[in-house]
């Protein structure tokens, strides 16, 4: 869904690094105007960079007074994400896939990092799996588990795909059957999809869902449109999701980022969310919107960063809460150096952004999670000596960085998809993919004071 205009401030380089989807705005267009020549090009360097082999990952013992980090054991092969359990420990999601098959499944942690059993969500044919848009799991709040896969719509169409829901309301032991999140038949993109539980003390089975939607881009161009699909841009839509239903979907925002990460988290008694949002100037700043009451906020943004991009940089923020307060981070571009940065967001509204890390080998890829005293927890992928690293950060009350650690050592490329991270109490559980030479498989992390 990626429109490319012009490559500024310093996208050539990022675009390289870490995937503009570029190549499928080529494919689309018509036209070869020098400006989309150049796109062409960015997205072949992208992708013989991320085609290359890689090596396994390295583990970085921790530097003394630094966090407790031990491995967990986890089942799975790529695309992990991590859920925190109401009564402690975690709940992980992976996908694997054996020929033409794919399967989704879930594995508990226990409090003590103690990995359990693996039970199968979904399995079957014909799925998008893809390393930034990966399946994900939320928890309602009378205990009911929802996630979602995603799959193809369209076989001639590569990057048409439905979100595809099921819930269990026995904790994993039994799932229903899949149904659509969203309301449209249009064979376009649906994904990048953000689950929390509702908060509605009349509704405890409701969760409330938040996804990137291509559904205007089935419509025909706008008259005088130069090309093709000129014009036609990624929405930002929401739906609330219960046992017997699904409510029809909302607009949030009608313009968007194409492919970047979603967030969501509960705030007192509303729920907030982030994204990257897209000016119509091709500025790519973050966008939030809080949901109280049902309604849901105009858009607005949680700082002004400037970034002006031609594509989606596949790079999103990412958003937690604690004691009435919520802490945002999210990759952004300033000159030629990638940044990391974050900002608190505090009665309504957000402090001035705090950089945690920059340099031209920074590549993002951000979670969080809530920490202990106020602090939290932020995972990035940066550089060291070493080459490509996986970060695990404090950040104190304000957002800035109060110390950073090494997990491990990461090929480059794409495979390692999107590190994830999830906290409870004094625990946290941090998963990412390890590409290896002949096999890919979920690594897990698990972390104390």
């Amino acid at each position: 869904m990626i429109r490319d205009r012009s490559l500024r401030h310093g996208s050539t380089r990022f675009a390289a690094s870490t995937g503009i989807r570029g190549a499928r705005s080529a494919r689309r267009d018509k036209a070869s105007s020098p400006v989309r020549r150049l796109a062409v090009g960015v997205a072949a360097i992208c992708f013989s960079l991320c085609a290359h082999a890689e090596q396994p990952t390295t583990t970085t013992p921790p530097a003394a007074g630094a966090l407790s980090i031990r491995s967990v054991a986890l089942a799975g092969e790529l695309s992990p994400s991590v859920t925190a359990l109401p009564d402690g420990g975690f709940v992980v999601t992976t996908l694997s896939r054996q020929g033409a098959e794919a399967t989704l499944s879930a594995q508990t942690i226990s409090i003590d990092g103690e990995p359990g059993s693996v039970r199968p969500v979904a399995r079957g044919e014909g799925w998008f799996v893809n390393w930034a848009d990966f399946p994900s799991l939320a928890i309602a709040d009378n205990g009911d588990w929802v996630s979602f896969y995603l799959l193809k719509s369209d076989p001639s169409r590569p990057y048409a795909y439905d979100i595809m829901l099921l819930r269990s309301t026995d904790q994993g032991a039994s799932w229903s059957q899949p149904q659509k999140l969203h309301d449209d038949d249009t064979h376009t993109e649906h994904g990048f999809v953000s689950l929390i539980s509702a908060s509605d003390p009349e509704h405890a089975d409701a969760v409330v869902a938040v996804w990137l939607d291509g559904r205007r881009s089935a419509a025909p161009p706008a008259e005088g449109a130069e090309h093709e699909h000129e014009g036609v841009v990624t929405t930002l839509r929401s739906t609330v999701v219960f046992r017997d239903h699904i409510e029809p979907s909302v607009e949030l925002d009608a313009r968007t980022c194409d492919c970047c990460t979603t967030d969501a988290a509960k705030l007192g008694d509303q729920l907030v969310t982030v994204y990257r949002d897209r000016s119509l100037d091709e500025f790519r700043d973050i966008g939030f919107l809080r949901r109280r009451g049902g309604a849901w906020s105009a858009p607005a943004h949680v700082a002004s960063d400037g970034w002006r991009i031609a594509g989606c940089p596949v790079n999103g923020p990412a958003l937690t809460t604690s004691g009435g307060q919520g802490l945002a981070t999210w990759p952004t571009m300033q000159g030629e150096d990638m940044l990391v940065r974050s900002a608190r967001f505090v009665d309504g509204s957000w402090s001035a952004a705090q950089v945690i890390d920059r340099g031209r080998n920074v590549l993002g890829r951000v979670d969080l999670a809530s920490w202990t005293s106020g602090q939290s927890l932020v995972s990035w992928l940066g550089a060291s000596e070493q080459g490509t690293t996986l970060w695990l950060g404090i950040v104190d009350e304000s957002g800035r960085l109060e110390r950073r650690q090494p997990v491990a050592t990461l090929p480059p490329g794409r495979s390692t998809g999107m590190p994830r991270l999830a906290s409870s109490a004094d625990r946290a559980l941090l998963v990412w993919t390890e590409p290896g030479a002949e096999r890919t498989r979920v690594v897990g992390a698990w972390i104390s004071p």
